[in-house]
């Protein structure tokens, strides 16, 4: 019978081979990915563009032309769009982040030569419905009204104007105000730089047979597209306050968020800091997770974690806790981020985390899919697969001494950018 109470035996990582794509570059100027997997049935064909919120002159524009993007072309009204994908058994999506824009079809391969001239009707002859604006507008605007009142979406909304100032384009504060600015030439404008005219990668991943890599071809070569070089302000003028407190009198939860700029995945600490960071809150099993919600109660759940975007990264933890907890927990999150900076971490807890780390890495490469969004980072951020192998090489390498010493440099408390959002 099982002993569960015996952990299981752990065996190192050894070699690995990591599936890497096929690339190739279109006379548009647009760039293909092909990571093939002859078993999988489905076909996953996203399109990414430089159309991050990064890139809005106002707030809202991004999001709003990638949502509205597949709400009706020159052609076809909206009902008319995902009634034909849905009679392929198709899927098509849109999402937006901080630094792209991305189309993302889910398909069988022998549907892909008939819905890709669709896909590329949405990026050519997007309409943008007056009425389609205005029921986002209306939708969200009253989505925002009740989110005010939510401590947890406050904290995020003011974070990032906290931590790099309000004029920094990965600022994403958003308030009631912006609903009236915006205007249909606003969203036009905005497609057809960042979209309809410029160039874009193209990942194709799961099913992609050479019937599929044709229609890619024929679909989007041919218009030389502009690849255009991008003004962003990513200067940093953070809040000369330490700490920012919003109180919310009658909330029984206070949301709590700190952070700090910190290094990027090129650093030579990185690898050190990456496991610091699991060790404090980046993973279940964590300290803040250990002490602050299994042994103190304080929250379901707490996590810290450091975010990359293309031009800068953060360090961030985020909770909410019972109101009546907010200074207990802070002074928790400072213990133990003084600990792991005081004290070595024990061979066994840091066996336990880079084993961890290690085996999230490679169930990244598990299947075309996820491989190619393991790809899809390093391009965006101008990396090679010799990232991984390095990354994989350091964390193997690192040692209790450097954990302290990077708890030291880059995780320090009074460093930190703090916003309370309920009581303290």
């Amino acid at each position: 019978m099982l002993d569960r109470k015996v952990r299981p035996k752990m065996n190192s990582l050894g070699e690995i081979r990591l599936q890497q794509p096929i690339s190739e570059t279109l006379n548009s100027g647009c760039v293909y990915h092909v990571m093939n997997q002859e078993d999988c049935k489905v076909t996953k064909i996203e399109l990414e563009f430089d159309a991050g919120t990064k890139y809005q002159g106002k707030s809202l524009v991004a999001s709003m032309v990638n949502n509205i993007l597949l709400e009706g072309t020159a052609n076809s009204s909206a009902f008319e769009i995902a009634s034909f994908f849905d009679s392929h058994g198709a899927f098509i999506d849109s999402s937006c982040t901080a630094d792209k824009g991305s189309i993302v079809l889910h398909c069988l391969e022998k549907s892909v030569p008939e819905l890709l001239p669709y896909v590329y009707e949405l990026v050519q002859t997007a309409t943008f419905p007056k009425e389609e604006i205005k029921n986002y507008l209306d939708i969200f605007s009253q989505k925002n009204t009740v989110n005010q009142g939510k401590v947890a979406w406050v904290a995020r909304n003011e974070f990032t104007e906290i931590l790099l100032g309000k004029d920094n384009s990965y600022c994403w504060k958003l308030t009631e105000a912006h609903f009236k600015e915006i205007d249909r030439i606003d969203l036009v404008e905005f497609y057809e730089k960042q979209y309809k005219n410029s160039t874009f990668q193209i990942y194709l991943s799961g099913k992609v047979s050479s019937k599929v890599i044709e229609a890619v071809k024929l679909t989007f070569s041919g218009k030389v597209r502009n690849s255009n070089s991008f003004e962003t302000n990513t200067e940093i003028v953070a809040n000369d306050k330490d700490m920012v407190v919003i109180e919310k009198g009658n909330s029984v939860q206070s949301a709590i968020r700190l952070g700090s700029t910190t290094i990027n995945r090129r650093h030579k600490d990185f690898a050190a800091l990456f496991i610091a960071n699991t060790i404090l809150g980046g993973y279940f099993g964590s300290r803040l997770m250990s002490n602050i919600r299994e042994d103190k109660g304080y929250t379901y759940g707490i996590g810290s974690g450091v975010i990359h975007l293309n031009e800068l990264s953060y360090f961030v933890i985020s909770t909410e806790v019972g109101s009546d907890f907010t200074k207990k927990t802070l002074d928790e999150i400072e213990f133990e981020m003084n600990k792991l900076q005081q004290e070595l971490v024990s061979s066994d807890e840091l066996e336990l985390v880079k084993n961890y780390i290690l085996g999230n890495i490679m169930k990244g490469f598990d299947g075309a899919f996820s491989a190619m969004e393991r790809f899809q980072m390093l391009n965006n951020h101008g990396l090679d697969y010799s990232y991984y192998e390095n990354l994989i090489q350091k964390i193997k390498q690192v040692t209790p001494q450097q954990i302290k010493e990077v708890a030291k440099q880059y995780l320090k408390y009074n460093s930190l950018k703090k916003i309370i959002v309920g009581k303290l």
